[in-house]
């Protein structure tokens, strides 16, 4: 007993001191970064509470970072903090020597604490720094600064921005008087893209065919305003909703221009005679007109004419974050067709869905293509299995859900319209029907439940079957015992629900 209780302490001890090497060579890491920072420091201005105000009233467009020196530091010495009480604790539960924190410290998976742990190293990486030297180059260049935001001088500056949280960067232009959170990418490629596109106009002027080309990019969604001159509401309104996208990380790109005949897709001779937007996209009908220069209205159009007749669920890159997110607050329903896309009729299929799709566009029915192979964890949740390729399922915004299996092309028109017409009867998920059931504790599955719960003219004791609560397993053996004693009971049944199971 001797020998092993020092075996474990040689354990024990070798362990701490893999994590004191560990805090040591970290330190250390965070020190030569510190030195880097303040080699690179030339490209970052320093702000503090005496030249805040001249150094931003002199720049129109100035990046400033909020930050605190010890948040980093903090949180690692934080994590090496409970690693350590954790070797301490599991080896003392080896021992059997109980300690209340024991198990919550145990639990904590060396995995996670390492991707935890490696993911916040990773920060100490001096990117700000590496993008203010890239950007100092940049034509007008691009000044960046920073300032310690947890310093009690600074204390007034940080609430006046309304920082919560270490780092955040604020944009601030016009010598302060407009600011903008940033929230894009913070490495540096990441950054010196959004802020090379942050710094231009919101929306740049095609003058001649060549800037058509130049700016036009055939990939993405572009936004461009006619006007006959540069000024009057529709302008300034055009402007602030190019404006608006812009900060709000939608990627599209807004141009405006005099002459309709420069724009590289669609009949110019429509939109000679007053002010018009058209939006030009890779898919679909490739650009769609409109003549509505109110604010909101643009909005719900741009968004509107953003979002694909048939959207694929492995998600097209077409859609920016900023639509995606507002395509998964729709309250519209959704068909899905699910497709082994490296099927022979996959060709039939997409053809018949895509013409379809239109026709529903405007009751409210969005479509969605989804392939069944690479959606695996989706296609399951549904209830769903692979044998019953090709498919289709609506998701009703009454939260309920229809399902047709083994489609043909040619099913999908009569069925769309057999649910528009309340024909359809709802898909649930459902274990199987046991095919017998004369047990005492009966057992109800979703396809049973209408027959025999709902529409059983007797009292019933309905027990939902869930394994993951805590309350269910402790309640969970006396079920049977209840059902046994009410077996021979005429106006009492006790039935369990047994819920959907993953394939």
């Amino acid at each position: 007993m001797v020998r092993r209780l020092c075996c474990r302490s040689e354990e024990l001890f070798a362990r701490i001191l893999i994590t004191i090497l560990l805090t040591s060579f970290i330190i250390s890491s965070y020190a030569l970064n510190t030195t880097y920072l303040q080699i690179q420091g030339e490209y970052v201005l320093t702000l503090d509470h005496s030249n805040f105000t001249q150094v931003v009233s002199d720049h129109n467009f100035l990046v400033l970072q909020f930050y605190a020196p010890w948040s980093v530091m903090f949180y690692i010495l934080n994590l090496l903090y409970f690693n350590f009480f954790g070797i301490v604790a599991g080896l003392l539960h080896s021992h059997n020597i109980s300690m209340n924190f024991t198990y919550t410290l145990h639990s904590l998976s060396t995995e996670n604490m390492n991707r935890l742990l490696y993911k916040f190293v990773e920060e100490l990486e001096p990117e700000y720094e590496k993008a203010a030297w890239v950007l100092s180059t940049h034509e007008p260049p691009i000044v960046m600064a920073k300032i310690d935001g947890s310093a009690q001088e600074n204390k007034e500056i940080s609430r006046e921005f309304e920082i919560t949280g270490y780092p955040t960067i604020v944009i601030l232009q016009n010598g302060g008087r407009d600011f903008h959170y940033y929230a894009g990418p913070r490495d540096v490629d990441g950054l010196v893209k959004t802020l090379e596109r942050l710094i231009r106009p919101p929306s740049i002027e095609i003058k001649t065919t060549s800037d058509a080309l130049a700016f036009i990019d055939d990939e993405k969604i572009s936004i461009v305003g006619i006007f006959p001159t540069f000024s009057g509401e529709e302008f300034e309104n055009f402007t602030a909703i190019a404006n608006q996208v812009l900060w709000d990380s939608w990627d599209y790109d807004f141009y405006h221009t005099t002459d309709a005949s420069l724009i590289p897709r669609g009949e110019s001779s429509s939109l000679t005679t007053k002010p018009a937007l058209r939006l030009l996209k890779p898919f679909d009908e490739l650009f769609v007109d409109s003549q509505n220069f109110h604010v909101r209205d643009m909005e719900n159009f741009i968004i509107e004419a953003s979002i694909p007749l048939v959207t694929i669920v492995d998600y097209n890159n077409n859609n920016p974050p900023k639509i995606k997110d507002w395509i998964s607050q729709l309250p519209d329903e959704q068909a899905l067709l699910y497709l082994d896309f490296e099927s022979d009729d996959f060709d039939v299929f997409k053809s018949k869905y895509h013409n379809i799709a239109p026709l529903y566009k405007c009751k409210g029915l969005r479509f969605l293509l989804g392939n069944a192979k690479t959606n695996e964890d989706d296609f399951k949740y549904s209830g769903l299995r692979f044998d019953q390729v090709p498919l289709i399922i609506i998701h009703s915004y009454h939260g309920s859900s229809y399902m047709k299996p083994n489609l043909r092309p040619d099913d999908i028109a009569p069925w769309l319209n057999d649910y528009k017409e309340g024909k359809l009867k709802p898909f649930y998920k459902s274990q199987p029907i046991p095919e017998t059931n004369d047990e005492p504790l009966k057992v109800v599955v979703a396809d049973s439940l209408q027959d025999m719960v709902l529409n059983l003219k007797k009292n019933v004791l309905l027990d939902i079957d869930v394994p993951s609560c805590r309350r269910f397993r402790e309640f969970a053996p006396f079920i049977p015992e209840l059902a046994v004693l009410f077996e021979n009971d005429d106006d009492i049944m006790i039935a369990r629900l047994v819920t959907f199971k993953f394939f």
